[in-house]
C-alpha cells in the first residue's frame, strides 16, 4: 500500500502494518506501507490501471501462475482454478486497531 505524508496516513500505515506483522510474504510487517508524494501515488495508479487488464497473463507449463486477465483473476479466482490472495485477518485486531487509531466522529464529522 502507498500513501502520502498526510496526518491520516499515519493511522492507515500503522493498521496496515499491524494487520499483516505475522504475514510471510515480501509485503509483510513494515514493508506493507510505503510513502510517496500524492501526485506520484495517483500517477502511478492510473498508468497500473491504464495498463493492468490490457494483457492476458500467459500459462506457463514450469510455475504455478495463474493465467488469464488480472482482473479475473483478482476478482474472480475461482473461475481460474487458483487461490484468492486476500489476507485474512481476526476480528479481535480489527478491535485492537480500532481502539488505537480511529476517533469517533461527533454530530458535524469532527474527532472528539
Amino acid at each position: 500500500m502507498r500513501g502520502d505524508c498526510g496526518t491520516e496516513n499515519v493511522f492507515v500505515a500503522g493498521v496496515q502494518r499491524f494487520l499483516r506483522r505475522d504475514c510471510q510474504d515480501d509485503f509483510a510487517g513494515f514493508k506493507s506501507f510505503m510513502y510517496g508524494t500524492s501526485v506520484a501515488n495517483q500517477a502511478e495508479l492510473h498508468l497500473v490501471a491504464r495498463h493492468w487488464n490490457t494483457h492476458k497473463i500467459r500459462p506457463y507449463s514450469q510455475q504455478e501462475t495463474p493465467h488469464g486477465k488480472p482482473d479475473v483473476l483478482f476478482f474472480l479466482p475461482q473461475l481460474k482454478d487458483t487461490r484468492d490472495y486476500k489476507t485474512l485477518v481476526d476480528r479481535e485486531d480489527l478491535e485492537v486497531a480500532r481502539e488505537l487509531c480511529c476517533k469517533d466522529r461527533n454530530d458535524w464529522g469532527c474527532a472528539d
